[in-house]
């Protein structure tokens, strides 16, 4: 069963929706033993590009700080730190970061 939530709900209450889902389908089907529940995070239509940026870097495993937007006439601009596991060459990350536009890197 998969459950969606807002990517911005704490890690707590996630657990908290999932732990009751799974209790409301032991409840509804009473035979049932092993029932897994997903939590799967969504975009709202009101959460910012840094969120979504912020989600779209845990997503791929990687933690991102230091998230900056610049709008400059009409053209934005991000500028971010991605962090990577320290025991990694300075050649590895490149193929995890690229230059992309928004469009389709939030798509």
């Amino acid at each position: 069963m998969s459950v969606t939530v807002t990517g911005e709900t704490a890690f707590e209450l996630a657990h908290d929706i999932a732990a009751q889902a799974e209790e409301a389908v032991h409840s509804m089907l009473q035979g049932a033993q092993d029932v897994v529940v997903n939590v799967i995070p969504s975009a709202s239509n009101d959460e910012g590009i840094i969120t979504q940026v912020r989600l779209l870097a845990a997503r791929y495993g990687l933690g991102a700080h230091g998230l900056r937007l610049y709008d400059v006439l009409g053209s934005q601009t991000l500028e971010l730190h991605v962090e990577v596991k320290d025991m990694l060459s300075l050649e590895e990350p490149k193929p995890l970061i690229g230059q992309e536009n928004s469009s389709s890197i939030l798509a």
